[in-house]
């Protein structure tokens, strides 16, 4: 499995002294190796059912591609 994980965060300080986090992105692409491109559509399809429970807050991009899921 290969996994790259970025997130950054980009913080400022209020006229009151506080600070707060003004951008927040968190990115996380993974690639698994289902060795045929059926067991990887399988994945695919049973994955690609279930609806994101924060969508304007999460973005999922799926594929397969030589018995590969990648997300």
């Amino acid at each position: 499995m290969k996994m790259d994980i970025i997130s950054m965060a980009s913080h400022t300080t209020a006229a009151d002294g506080k600070n707060f986090s003004s951008l927040w992105e968190f990115s996380c692409d993974f690639e698994v190796d289902y060795e045929s491109e059926e067991n990887a559509q399988v994945v695919y399809s049973a994955l690609a059912v279930d609806k994101e429970l924060q969508p304007d807050k999460v973005k999922r991009q799926m594929s397969v591609s030589n018995g590969k899921l990648s997300v």
